[in-house]
């Protein structure tokens, strides 16, 4: 067997150059010896860096693709802006522990990072470069984030600020091109290009490409055409061309192509084949958790699981009708404010004769729609498509019409109410609102005392109404005489980013302690219902926001929460130590016994 020091060349560069392979283990490589070090020379290097900032060599390519710049120039540019990331982002963070209370969930991050004019590189500044900018930050970000993963330690608030300055510029990025998009003509705004934005734009850690989604939905009107074949071998789509085909895919189309007999037939065939065959199905579940909603509502999922929100599978259903030269539209029916799927045989006339509206129902098929009347239509085009499907991705069915959607929602409450009840308006309430919990007022809450049995760091269960116990981290406490000072406040879905809060307690004369759970959670928890367990890593999207490392038995607190409670880092590393002595005491006692 030939070891790698035999290897050719030849061959080391092609295992070294896989994307997998990071820089950082091309630079480990080069220092196992000498031998090693001529392998990796400049230009390959500079392939590797290539490999690391597609995004925005894509970009940076196609806004200089009329003037003579090479990829040393490229890298320069990337190289100073990568560093510029590097050494401003420990800055960013401690401006924002500045300002951000710890145990607020509110949106802070959005405005993290400015894209100012950079002097430091040797081309002409002008208004394209702030979009190449945030592209080498992007692909920058994504290379960063699983360097964290394998490092044995690491600072998970800066991972934490890296995740949501991603999210952030990943968001922003698509919203661009969004705007971009509904700028073009008319018959070029799909319906499923506007879906696979509203993807995009909730998935930013997700890799959603509309080729995909185009590559399913041609596939789906190739099977639906083979299945029209058997019915009806005589439908005049078969003596169509190929360039009528690619029109009606690429492009909206004003009318149907086929006569109402034909255009019948593929209706008919189409709803046999999407919702017999493939058996698509809408979603009755309405009170669903975050990560839920992404799968039912954004359309590479529902395409993957043939079950999902009723407008993405109408989004379906209109891309591959006219994919096969018939229109079918969405539509707002009123009265009722329901959103339909419509068809006519003809467009260009006012009639309406032969006239199908429908819903989906939850029924299996045949029996899967409900036929609709209404008075008054409004075609749903992209634009609107869009923000329809923002506002439902927040809501439920339907939700997007009401008035109070204009204006944010906010919800108060008196702690002295019980907390039962609370959490009773809270489960009927939470698919319209995010829903936090903070604490005000810190320097009143901070001094310690022997009563208070648990501190922030420390990692617990609780039993309170559950079966399964969920484990997690305490990020913050108050005595009962201090909960005037806690607050639960609830904000439009559409525009929070709040973590969604669990009350887990009754109303007792007690210290309430607010954790982070391993199912990402943000509970509310009474004393009495906390107990002091085993330590482990607690799976959570929000820890990085109030801890700098895992130290094996606690979390540590970072600047921020530690300034809120000064004394109880001390507390935990005391407590948890002395459980550890503990444990390993009797470990030991009960293998003497055996």
């Amino acid at each position: 067997m030939a070891t790698i020091m035999n290897l050719p060349e030849e061959v080391i560069y092609i295992i070294l150059g896989y994307n997998d392979i990071s820089i950082e283990d091309i630079i480990n490589f080069r220092c196992v010896c000498k031998n090693f070090q001529h392998v990796v020379n400049y230009k390959f290097m500079e392939k590797k860096l290539l490999q690391r900032w597609p995004t925005a060599k894509k970009l940076y390519n196609k806004k200089n693709e009329q003037k003579n710049k090479g990829s040393s120039n490229f890298i320069k540019i990337g190289m100073n802006w990568t560093r510029q990331l590097r050494n401003s982002m420990p800055q960013k963070i401690q401006e924002y522990y500045k300002r951000d209370i710890a145990i607020d969930n509110s949106p802070h991050y959005t405005y993290m990072f400015q894209l100012d004019k950079d002097t430091s590189v040797s081309y002409p500044y002008d208004k394209y470069m702030d979009d190449i900018k945030m592209s080498f930050y992007i692909d920058e970000i994504k290379n960063l984030l699983p360097e964290f993963s394998r490092k044995t330690v690491y600072d998970l608030t800066e991972k934490y600020y890296y995740v949501q300055l991603f999210n952030c510029l990943r968001s922003y990025m698509w919203n661009i091109k969004f705007r971009k998009f509904i700028k073009q003509p008319h018959k070029v705004q799909l319906l499923e290009r506007s879906a696979t934005f509203m993807a995009q734009d909730l998935q930013p850690q997700k890799e959603v490409f509309y080729s995909s989604v185009t590559a399913i939905l041609d596939g789906m009107a190739l099977e639906a055409l083979n299945s029209l074949r058997e019915k009806h071998p005589d439908h005049s789509i078969f003596s169509t061309s190929e360039k009528n085909f690619s029109y009606w895919k690429k492009n909206n189309i004003d009318d149907n192509h086929w006569d109402e007999a034909e255009g019948t037939q593929i209706m008919n065939t189409l709803v046999e084949y999407i919702f017999g065959k493939l058996n698509f199905r809408p979603n009755k579940v309405e009170n669903i958790d975050w990560n839920t909603q992404l799968k039912y509502k954004c359309i590479d999922n529902v395409l993957e699981h043939k079950y999902g929100q009723e407008i993405i599978i109408y989004i379906i259903y209109h891309s591959v009708a006219r994919r096969l030269g018939l229109r079918c539209d969405i539509v707002i029916g009123y009265p009722g404010t329901n959103i339909c799927l419509f068809w006519k045989p003809r467009y260009d006339t006012n009639s309406s004769k032969d006239v199908r509206c429908f819903r989906i129902n939850f029924e299996k098929f045949p029996d899967c729609f409900i036929k609709y009347c209404f008075t008054k239509l409004e075609i749903i085009e992209a634009k609107k498509m869009k923000d329809i499907l923002s506002a439902m991705i927040q809501y439920n069915e339907n939700l997007w019409i009401l008035d109070f959607f204009d204006s944010p929602i906010g919800y108060d409450y008196n702690w002295d109410v019980n907390l039962k009840d609370w959490s009773t308006i809270l489960e009927r309430i939470r698919p319209y609102c995010n829903f936090n919990i903070s604490i005000e007022k810190f320097e009143r809450l901070n001094a310690r005392s022997e009563d208070i049995k648990f501190a922030v760091g420390m990692i617990v269960t609780h039993n309170y109404q559950s079966v399964d116990c969920p484990t997690g981290v305490i990020i913050g406490w108050h005595r009962y005489k201090h909960r005037k000072f806690v607050k639960i406040s609830g904000e439009d879905r559409r525009s929070s980013n709040c973590f969604l809060a669990k009350i887990c307690s009754d109303m007792k004369k007690q210290t309430h302690y607010i954790i982070l759970t391993e199912n990402n959670e943000m509970c509310y928890v009474g004393e009495d219902a906390l107990t002091l367990t085993t330590p482990k890593w607690i799976e959570n999207s929000e820890m990085g926001r109030y801890f700098n490392k895992f130290e094996g038995t606690h979390y540590v607190p970072n600047k921020a929460l530690e300034k809120c409670y000064p004394h109880d880092a001390a507390v935990t590393a005391a407590v948890t130590a002395r459980k550890t002595i503990s444990e390993n005491l009797y470990y030991k006692f009960k293998h003497k016994l055996v």
